[in-house]
């Protein structure tokens, strides 16, 4: 027995110093060709994201698969549980739309994974835009949230429409009211301040106005939110952005942090995607009862009462959320003594599913009362 314990001892000692001699300096040595792999990618991506003139965004973006993990570094916009995302505090950005025609889906979807910070010649003078975030993470000027007496504060809650996607600040429609308001009734302090969001619906609008619109004490708040809400995601936004239980885990850890991880994943998907060419966009767009509906925009003079019931699983906001969202910021914006008004832009040259929306279910795109 004491001979057997004893060679046993002996062979897990030798085992132990295989490892150490052996493994161990080869698990070092991978670790370190991973950290300078990783050290070496995010300095390429900080250099050219330096170097880049503007951040260009193809029409119809959505056609084109995941974007580059290079991006990242030149977002705005920061996730958020149960906002989707929200603005990172001074944050600036420029943009160039590429709504234009292109010979070729591949020429098009090459712009959007183009590693090159440089502009293509023939894009320098396509529409330009800029967006700089205040210290809360919104457009325009810093705020404090304690407001004068003797001013009349306004809040504009929205999405892209509100936010002033495609347009400088003082082109934005908050800032254009501001001055309206000012040229109207001189001598009076105004304050608008531009809360909208890209791609928030009124599931986003609630939750902001719940957690930070009100404390900064408006007496008029602009509600605008519709859009968005229609759009066929094939998710509820109350189902997907709650709050999440933040626990450790490496898996998670190093998805978020790794940039080889991101970069493996990205390349992976690049050479299976097949991007949805602009006529069968088209073609989802003309008839509502097709398989792209989860790709494009559906006719609103394409559908029925009946196809909005059918739909209802796979919009972001059904109609009677959305109405229920829209009542619920009213009350809390009466019982903080404000004045709340409704706003909803429609369309002139185009219809969307967004007027369908109002005009199969009047309560939810009308007033709430």
């Amino acid at each position: 027995m004491t001979d057997n314990h004893s060679n046993s001892t002996s062979l897990a000692r030798r085992i132990l110093r295989f490892l150490i001699r052996t493994v161990l300096p080869i698990a070092i040595g991978t670790l370190i060709c991973l950290l300078l792999i990783e050290v070496g990618i995010r300095v390429v991506y900080g250099i050219r994201n330096y170097r880049a003139e503007y951040v260009i965004l193809p029409y119809m973006v959505r056609n084109f698969g995941a974007p580059p993990p290079w991006a990242n570094g030149l977002r705005i916009l920061e996730p958020d549980d149960e906002l989707m995302w929200h603005g990172r505090p001074h944050a600036q950005q420029k943009y160039l739309d590429l709504f234009c025609p292109m010979k070729s889906e591949d020429e098009r979807k090459a712009m959007l994974s183009r590693f090159s910070p440089t502009v293509p010649e023939e894009f320098r003078n396509n529409p330009t835009w800029e967006i700089k975030l205040n210290s809360a993470g919104f457009r325009g000027a810093d705020f404090s949230t304690n407001k004068d007496a003797n001013t009349i504060r306004i809040i504009t809650l929205g999405d892209s429409w509100t936010l002033g996607h495609n347009v400088n600040l003082d082109d934005s429609y908050p800032k254009r009211l501001a001055q309206l308001l000012r040229q109207e009734i001189p001598g009076k302090n105004l304050e608008v301040l531009n809360l909208g969001m890209f791609a928030y619906s009124s599931h986003e609008g609630l939750k902001l106005l719940q957690r930070e619109a009100l404390n900064f004490q408006p007496d008029i708040v602009l509600i605008g939110f519709a859009m968005n809400d229609s759009a066929i995601s094939g998710w509820h936004d109350k189902d997907v952005f709650v709050p999440k239980h933040k626990r450790f885990s490496l898996k998670q850890l190093i998805r978020d942090n790794s940039e080889i991880y991101k970069l493996a994943v990205y390349l992976a998907q690049v050479s299976k995607f097949e991007s949805i060419t602009l006529g069968e966009t088209i073609k989802a767009v003309s008839d509502p009862r097709r398989e792209f509906l989860y790709e494009a925009w559906v006719s609103a003079g394409a559908l029925e009462a009946n196809d909005y019931e059918r739909l209802a699983p796979r919009v972001r906001v059904p109609a009677a959320d959305y109405e229920q969202n829209i009542r619920e910021m009213i009350k809390l914006v009466r019982e903080h003594g404000a004045l709340p008004i409704l706003l909803h832009k429609r369309p002139e040259t185009r219809q969307s599913l967004s007027d369908g929306f109002a005009k199969n279910f009047p309560r939810a795109g009308g007033s709430a009362g």
